[in-house]
């Protein structure tokens, strides 16, 4: 036998091959099928404990199934409280009219990243309030455009809101607004508006109606921002009345910044000319240098008041710092020069020639420097250079470098 032809079990080497292959074969199927089934069960394990974790389980703030039903007859909280914290909230389906006006944003997106902003773009915020009001739909809506980066179209939303909450459907919007504040912490924005929407809500709440919103509001920082724009609205009338109201506000519930500063700017602007200023002036508390010189909505009115008082009698108001120096700081001087020199720099200059030397003067054209400096570098320079305090002087030469 020819040991090329045959194999040692008298079967041809070709023939040993395709058995061989064949066992082989038949193997891989059957690895084949258990693969595909051990996929399957891990696929369907998966599958329902990520819907277990994503809806009940205690990580993902849901465990109804390990601690009870919310109901609070196995130690779980009920439903309306983990809502209220938003902590739980099974989120409905988006309403046919937020999907219609999300589609509509859509369609005008490239239009409104120009940063050219048409009537198209203000009728469509203008529908967008008239149809959710401020609710958390509103909310829903906000996102949505800060997620497609349409910044110029949620600055158009929240001017639709002020008009909404000033119109005839103030009442209603105020409604909704209630209980998107009861919700808002589900409905994250990166910058939040309800404590904006509070304070045109208060712009726009007549007074009998006033302090059940408040009531309703509960939180103390959205409560002071309804005050403060019902404030801002009273200013209309009787401004020396608002900047009252709001300074004792201030000092009730928190000298805070931001809008709060804002809203007591706005008020001391509509002072009226022939306001006894220096009544509106012992108002603030300012007994001490930190009162005046700390960041806070107190600091801020009160350099706008110096400055709405410029306006009207610059010479008066100096006066009024000279001979008060040790409660105002002569540093006002400053803000009431700076406002001189912005209505006329000339005049500014030969005003400021006034000032007895030392610190009134070296206040009054520090004020100046910044105001003449382009037209008038010279004199800027030549004023600046008779300023006796050593550190004003050099901050006031900085102010005169061309950058």
């Amino acid at each position: 036998m020819n040991s090329t032809d045959e194999g040692a079990d008298g079967t041809k080497p070709d023939h040993r091959i395709r058995e061989t292959g064949g066992l082989v074969g038949g193997m891989n199927v059957r690895m084949t099928k258990f693969r595909l089934t051990v996929i399957i069960v891990i696929t369907v394990m998966a599958v329902v404990f990520g819907h277990w974790l994503y809806r009940d389980s205690p990580w993902s703030h849901g465990g109804r199934r390990l601690f009870g039903q919310g109901d609070g007859t196995t130690g779980g909280q009920s439903d309306s409280t983990n809502s209220r914290h938003g902590r739980y909230r099974d989120c409905p389906a988006e309403s046919p009219a937020l999907l219609a006006l999300k589609e509509r944003w859509k369609a005008i997106a490239p239009s409104l990243r120009t940063g050219i902003i048409t009537q198209e773009h203000r009728q469509l915020a203008h529908d967008s309030i008239e149809t959710l009001l401020c609710g958390s739909e509103t909310l829903e809506l906000i996102k949505f455009m800060e997620n497609h980066e349409l910044v110029s179209g949620v600055s158009l939303l929240n001017n639709a809101v002020s008009e909404l909450l000033r119109s005839p459907r103030a009442a209603e919007a105020r409604t909704s607004l209630i209980v998107a504040l009861k919700e808002g912490d589900v409905v994250q924005t990166n910058d939040n508006p309800l404590e904006q929407w509070c304070y045109e809500a208060g712009r726009g709440c007549p007074d009998d109606e006033l302090k059940q919103f408040c009531a309703e509001i509960e939180n103390p920082s959205f409560v002071l921002s309804a005050l403060l724009g019902r404030n801002l609205a009273m200013a209309d009338t009787d401004a020396r009345k608002a900047v009252s109201s709001t300074l004792t506000l201030l000092a009730e519930k928190g000298n805070r910044c931001g809008m709060d500063g804002q809203s007591l700017c706005d008020q001391i602007a509509k002072l009226p000319s022939d306001s006894d200023f220096q009544e509106i002036e012992r108002l603030f508390p300012v007994e001490s240098e930190e009162d005046r010189t700390a960041y806070s909505p107190i600091w801020s009115g009160y350099g706008i008041l110096f400055t709405r008082w410029a306006r009207e009698d610059p010479a008066a108001a100096a006066n009024y710092v000279m001979a008060n120096s040790e409660r105002v700081g002569a540093e006002k001087i400053t803000v009431i020069a700076a406002t001189v020199a912005r209505g006329d720099p000339l005049a500014a200059l030969d005003w400021v020639q006034n000032f007895p030397d030392g610190a009134y003067f070296d206040q009054a054209a520090f004020g100046v420097i910044a105001y003449i400096k382009d037209a008038h570098l010279k004199e800027a320079l030549e004023l600046a250079a008779l300023i006796s305090d050593p550190k004003l002087r050099e901050e006031a030469i900085k102010r005169t470098k061309i950058k």
